[in-house]
């Protein structure tokens, strides 16, 4: 009985213990996730990391200023009764540019309530829109010169001393015609605006443009900013390439925090075609480019400092949309052509 009194003490100081273990795990369990990782910027070991640095100069680019400057004919363009060759050359670069704004922007479109929504444009900065635009805005000054891609060059060179990666946000808000829509508050997390490469490393941005990181009224009409991400960061005693061409031929932004009206949705993602599995060469249909320019609108020549909006009704962005998305990142990368 003695014995029998021994065994039933010890299973019931083995289960206090138990509960005890048992209770210790789930406060743990219950208790905060581990921070995300922070990783320092670094530079990577190789020439071409920083793609801003000597940039590739794009052929579009040099055969348009060419084009600006010689017999179009020469060149094999196909202006045969236009007769300008500098109008062609306008008209094409803005063409140029308007494909590379549509090409860098990936589109994220949020229901706000019935009838409003709130979309948000992330634009990759990539070298080859900086040079359709430096052209842009040569030609519309008539400033081409014989050392025109030495100054591309020079100009891209001054924003590779960043070291970024960077990124132009744009938030706008479509009411749908409603004269008198609700007041609805959108606030972006920006450290939660994450940078996600092939090798999951999950990326901060490293500078921001503060409005982004402010409530947004959807009544104040649109927001735009520019964000940094770092073009390397140390990883396991090494510096690792954040957008390594060889392996990443998407680029991949997760807002794992927007917040609207207090209420939390999460992991939006955008995803902007970066490097092609298989180079094609790149050659250039100038029969495509060419159009007619007898009905061409010249205002559009010229730099915009004010995103356009979606025309209400439309199921996606028009190529008239476009066209004055690449008027408003010309204006954000050259400061209105001032």
């Amino acid at each position: 009985m003695f014995r029998g009194l021994q065994q039933q003490s010890k299973w019931v100081y083995l289960s206090r213990w138990s509960l005890i273990f048992l209770t210790m795990a789930g406060l743990f369990a219950c208790g905060p996730a581990p921070a995300e990782q922070s990783y320092p910027p670094c530079e990577p070991n190789s020439s071409t990391a920083n793609i801003y640095i000597n940039p590739t100069p794009h052929p579009l680019v040099s055969l348009v200023h060419q084009s600006a400057s010689t017999d179009g004919a020469t060149l094999g363009i196909p202006v045969t009764g236009q007769g300008d060759p500098w109008l062609w050359a306008r008209y094409t670069a803005f063409q140029f540019l308007t494909s590379e704004a549509k090409r860098w922007t990936s589109t994220k479109t949020i229901p706000l309530d019935n009838a409003s929504t709130a979309t948000i444009r992330i634009t990759f900065i990539h070298p080859d829109m900086m040079q359709a635009v430096f052209l842009n805005e040569k030609l519309r000054r008539s400033a081409l010169s014989s050392d025109f891609q030495q100054q591309v060059n020079d100009a891209i060179g001054k924003v590779s001393l960043r070291s970024e990666l960077l990124f132009l946000i744009n938030v706008s808000f479509d009411n749908n015609g409603q004269n008198t829509p609700p007041t609805h508050v959108l606030d972006i997390n920006i450290a939660s605006l994450k940078l996600i490469n092939t090798d999951n490393l999950s990326i901060t941005p490293l500078h921001d443009d503060h409005n982004l990181d402010e409530p947004i009224l959807s009544t104040q009409g649109s927001v735009f900013g520019f964000v940094g991400y770092p073009i390397g960061i140390q990883v396991n005693s090494g510096c690792a390439w954040v957008l390594n061409p060889q392996f990443n031929t998407n680029i991949v932004i997760v807002m794992k925090a927007l917040t609207i009206d207090s209420s939390v949705q999460k992991n939006l993602t955008w995803t902007i075609p970066y490097m092609p599995m298989l180079d094609t060469g790149g050659e250039i249909n100038l029969n495509e480019l060419n159009g007619s320019l007898q009905n061409f609108d010249s205002a559009l020549l010229s730099p915009s400092f004010v995103p356009p909006v979606r025309q209400a009704g439309l199921g996606g962005d028009d190529e008239s949309f476009w066209r004055e998305y690449a008027r408003f990142m010309w204006g954000c990368l050259t400061a209105g052509g001032r």
